[in-house]
Formats: structure tokens, sequence, C-alpha cells
């Protein structure tokens, strides 16, 4: 493979990676990384960027297992007025 082949491999396996950055801080944050943030990450080394990458996939897991945690507390505490199902509470907009 040529030199301007593998840059090219490179540059595009770097690029899927920022993507991915953006996407994942989009579902943290609510919006994109700037563009500093951005060019960042595009600068860190390959271990920088996969521990980035993680760092901001369990961020995103504990806050939908706190998400969870929340919504099963929530049925059950208006379950206590009645013997409703998550789906009747949803319905009503209760969830």
């Amino acid at each position: 493979m040529s030199i301007n082949k593998q840059a090219k491999v490179l540059t595009d396996f770097i690029n899927d990676d920022a993507g991915f950055y953006s996407d994942c801080y989009k579902e943290l944050h609510g919006s994109r990384p700037g563009r500093i943030l951005i060019q960042r990450f595009m600068k860190g080394s390959d271990v920088e960027r996969q521990a980035d990458l993680k760092d901001l996939c369990n961020s995103i897991q504990r806050f939908e297992d706190q998400d969870e945690e929340y919504y099963l507390e929530t049925v059950k505490n208006l379950q206590q007025y009645g013997d409703f199902t998550a789906e009747q509470l949803s319905k009503w907009d209760c969830l």
C-alpha cells in the first residue's frame, strides 16, 4: 500500500472516530462539541482518542443507568396509589 493510500486510510479512520466522538458528546451534553474540542480530539494519539471515546461511552452508560433507576423508582412510587402498570402511567403522561 502506498504512503498516500495509508495516509488516507488513517485520516478516514480518525475522521470516523471524530464523528463518533461528536455523536457521543451530543448525546451526553445536548450539542455537538466545538471546533477546538474536535481539533484536540483529532490531534491526540490513537490511545488518547480511544480513552476519550471510552470515557464518553461510560458517562452515557451511567446516565442511562440513572435514568432507568429513576424510571423504576417513579413507577414504584406511583403504584402506591393504585394497581397501575407502567404502560398505563406512560399513556397518562405520568412518566
